[in-house]
């Protein structure tokens, strides 16, 4: 009897560290949750809470709650009036924008552990990007950001905004050289679909580790078929300490430029591409510093100056280590008819998460009528495709007057065996493919439509839910 109890237990154990409850809430007068934010760095979620006024489309954020992964909270914020929270990719340096009914608010203040700024003006603290606990941008003569990377006159600009100091320090910008050879795509920069094109040299900027950051930028064949990513380090002294250069090639196929988040969208004739560095998009691992390429392929680029519509072929995830060394690709094709068949490719969407010991990888259009996504996991160690699958869903469709909606989570995704439960993309994913997810979303009994939304980090995965009317709650779940 003493075994048997024993052995009880140990179950019980392990099903309690499988998944834990970080917070369980009913919904309160004027004291709602509004939304969320998370840090996948740190590994914390943060909820806002606070109320609706009026017909304001602006949400007034009351408190700023932080939890870990052990349910440990903290309060960020209390007895404010705020809206729009921005967290840094470690989640200890935040801003916040002054509560507005009615309006754009023209204020933002910014909070690092205890400290607290004053408010700063909006046009002039939007611009930063947040680092750990530093704000910089780029900036050129004209002291707006550069809309190219070969722009002279470039500086790093420093803004303090405890003291509401700026600093500007001279900085030396990556080589333009070898991005802009014969045998290299002639970039353009600004919506690709108007006639009068602009061109130049795209760049994104990326936050790094130790209030450091990086300027990425591509090189691109002009045959669509080979490219170099470069990603060039800086610290905040305007000094270039890393420069790394990733080569990839696709032999007999071609890449794509889609809605990768490579790079921003930009509004022109039609909804299409800032620039060129859609070609594809990178994923770094926190606790390895590997970098991971990934996009979509197709046998041809049928309009190279306008990539408005293709047919995609498949995928490929090419894998280096911390210091750019080449370490594997994985080229998969996907043969599935929605998916090869012809797209806008502004809709066509792809994604990569690392999950455990996993790659995750996503595809499929979005604000379409075509409601699929195709979906595989792939071993991080090797590159080799363990499994795949398509999922059809149907939309849950959203239907909201001017002042917007007031739910906390907006999720759309269904199926027809789910009655009752939406989910992110993700979300849908994660409850095909893992056991416990699905053994716990199984075990809701629900009337009323509850609403999923998901979030992965290193360490586990996040399960944000809510029938945005009477309760929310946050489960997380340790990688299986």
């Amino acid at each position: 009897m003493k075994k048997i109890f024993i052995l009880a237990f140990g179950l019980v154990s392990l099903v309690s560290n499988a998944q834990k409850t970080i917070v369980e809430e009913n919904f309160e007068n004027d004291n709602v949750p509004l939304g969320y934010n998370f840090s996948p760095k740190s590994n914390k979620l943060v909820i806002q809470k606070g109320k609706h006024v009026g017909a304001s489309t602006n949400r007034s954020i009351k408190s700023l709650i932080q939890y870990d992964n052990l349910s440990d909270k903290k309060i960020l914020l209390d007895n404010a009036e705020v809206m729009n929270p921005q967290f840094s990719d470690y989640g200890n340096f935040f801003s916040v924008m002054d509560f507005a009914a009615m309006k754009w608010t023209n204020k933002i203040k910014f909070f690092l552990n205890d400290k607290q700024s004053n408010f700063v003006e909006y046009d002039k603290a939007s611009k930063y990007f947040l680092t750990n606990e530093k704000l910089f941008t780029l900036i050129d003569k004209k002291g707006d950001a550069p809309k190219k990377l070969d722009e002279e006159n470039v500086d790093l600009q420093i803004f303090d905004a405890f003291t509401n100091k700026e600093s500007n320090l001279k900085i030396t910008l990556p080589n333009v050289i070898r991005l802009s050879s014969e045998n290299l795509l002639k970039q353009v920069v600004g919506p690709r679909s108007v006639m009068s094109k602009k061109f130049g040299l795209g760049y994104t900027i990326q936050t790094e580790e130790n209030n450091t950051f990086s300027i990425v930028s591509k090189s691109i064949s002009n045959d669509f078929k080979s490219m170099s990513l470069f990603r060039t380090f800086y610290d905040l002294t305007g000094k270039n300490f890393k420069d790394i250069e990733y080569k990839i090639s696709l032999d007999n196929n071609n890449f794509l430029i889609y809605n990768n988040c490579g790079y921003e969208m930009a509004q022109g004739a039609i909804f299409d591409f800032a620039n060129d560095l859609s070609v594809n998009n990178f994923k770094v691992d926190n606790k390895t510093g590997d970098i991971y390429i990934y996009g979509l392929f197709a046998s041809k680029v049928k309009d190279v100056k306008d990539c408005i519509k293709n047919s995609p072929k498949g995928y490929y995830v090419f894998k280096f280590d911390i210091n750019g060394k080449f370490i594997w690709s994985s080229f998969n094709n996907v043969n599935n008819k929605n998916f090869n068949s012809d797209q806008y490719l502004s809709y066509l969407t792809s994604d990569l998460k690392i999950c455990n010991n996993k790659l995750l990888f996503i595809s499929g259009p979005k604000m379409s009528n075509k409601e699929f996504f195709v979906f595989t996991q792939i071993d991080n160690s090797t590159g080799k495709e363990l499994n795949s699958n398509y999922i059809e869903y149907k939309e849950d469709k959203v239907y909201t007057m001017m002042t917007g909606t007031r739910d906390f989570i907006l999720s759309f995704f269904t199926t027809k065996d789910l009655k009752n439960k939406i989910f992110d993309d993700y979300g849908l994913v994660l409850y095909n493919i893992n056991s416990k997810i699905k053994s716990y979303v199984d075990s809701i009994n629900s009337k009323n439509k509850i609403y999923f939304h998901t979030q992965i980090s290193d360490l586990g995965i996040w399960l944000i839910e809510s029938d945005n009317e009477t309760y929310y709650k946050v489960t997380y779940f340790n990688h299986e």
